[in-house]
């Protein structure tokens, strides 16, 4: 069972989209989802579609055939968390419109979904940049990338210019310094995506990243000073 924000008066479309997402996914794992509607609905979901149902006449059998000793749950208070009219208003925006993505391990849209939610929500005029995110392609991001590489060259042309070997010695310090940042930051969301947790491991990770830059400078050192004894006569 889970949680979702809702609203019984007014519903956004960034809701509805963060909900379906997540709805669907749930859907094709699990054959039974009942839901209970509220300010933050609650679903359930089950491997076995008998062990969830709304049918009031079936709920309120087992609510006292258990003969459980509740104070807030009672049956007309379950009567009116699960009327048909509630559910059915609940389940119609998340049932229409087109098919939409959803929400995958390795790709997590509800998490855009869920910032876009909170955000327009609190700052309304967001709407627009995060529909515009929502439409980038993921070779756009290399525009920003060629950016930062280009703009440090061109600040120090001059210098750049008049010392030729410099140029390489510049990219090389660029690109390796982007290339580990860009592969500590992707291991670390690649474990977290695949194990469901990180924090326990991520001293393990910063460990071993460094671990292998201090290799890969004492290797480094190696070659070059074994360079510099082939060079001398």
């Amino acid at each position: 069972s889970f949680g979702l924000p809702w609203s019984e008066t007014y519903v956004s479309q960034e809701m509805i989209s963060h909900n379906r997402c997540i709805y669907e996914a749930v859907k094709k794992v699990f054959p039974g989802v009942s839901i209970i509607p509220g300010e933050r609905s609650i679903f359930l979901a089950s491997a076995d579609p008998a062990a969830l149902t709304n049918a009031l006449e079936t709920i309120y059998y087992r609510f006292q055939d258990r003969d459980l000793a509740t104070r807030l749950l009672t049956v007309p208070y379950i009567q009116y968390k699960l009327s048909p009219e509630r559910i059915e208003r609940l389940l119609a925006p998340l049932q229409a419109g087109d098919p939409v993505e959803t929400n995958q391990d390795l790709r997590p849209i509800g998490t855009y979904h869920n910032l876009a939610l909170w955000n327009v929500m609190f700052y309304p005029g967001s709407r627009g940049f995060f529909n515009w995110i929502s439409r980038m392609q993921l070779w756009w991001f290399l525009i920003p990338v060629g950016l930062l590489l280009t703009v440090p060259i061109s600040i120090n042309w001059r210098r750049v210019s008049s010392r030729p070997m410099l140029l390489p010695v510049l990219l090389a310090i660029m690109t390796t310094g982007f290339a580990g940042m860009t592969f500590s930051l992707i291991s670390f969301l690649a474990f977290q995506t695949l194990h469901e947790y990180l924090y326990q491991k991520i001293g393990i990770f910063v460990a071993a990243f460094l671990l292998w830059l201090a290799f890969g400078g004492l290797s480094l050192n190696h070659i070059m000073n074994k360079l510099k004894r082939d060079m001398l006569p």
